[in-house]
């Protein structure tokens, strides 16, 4: 599964016009979230910028993040995988639509808090990458930032 939906996100990586047709047509579910926390943002003067095409806001210290389809939101201590990550999720969003909340997002949200318990506990977890869901995000994540960094594109 892994490999498989690494491929369609870097697919549309290399189509990005159908990307954002999709995000506003069968993804618009999550880009309606992602615009309401994003106005939520604005109205508490977390001023936006773009990474690689989606809105990103940096909140916080410590937490990681999230992505609601073309807008991501995570800390000021995440490394730029994190970044790159919520980008692959994005780009699964669009050809999971409404679907991405139950397949990935919900899952992604109970094993991230799950894992924190754990290590809470002082118990061992599985690399995070490890599940489909979470690996295909950052490699297809990975793969859009570093082909296409250096375009106008970022930050």
């Amino acid at each position: 599964m892994k490999n498989f939906t690494v491929k369609i996100g870097i697919w549309f990586a290399k189509n990005r016009w159908l990307y954002y047709i999709l995000n506003f047509t069968w993804g618009i579910v999550t880009n309606i979230m992602g615009a309401f926390v994003a106005l939520g943002l604005l109205i508490t003067g977390h001023k936006p910028k773009t990474y690689f095409g989606t809105v990103q806001f940096i909140v916080g210290k410590w937490w990681g993040g999230f992505s609601l389809g073309l807008f991501q939101v995570r800390d000021q201590d995440s490394s730029e995988e994190v970044s790159y990550h919520e980008l692959g999720h994005s780009y699964q969003n669009v050809w999971m639509g409404p679907f991405w909340l139950f397949v990935v997002a919900i899952p992604s949200v109970i094993r991230y808090n799950y894992q924190n318990h754990r290590e809470k506990k002082g118990l061992p977890n599985a690399d995070y990458d490890s599940i489909w869901f979470e690996g295909s995000a950052t490699e297809t994540g990975k793969y859009i930032y570093e082909t296409k960094r250096g375009e106008n594109d970022v930050h």
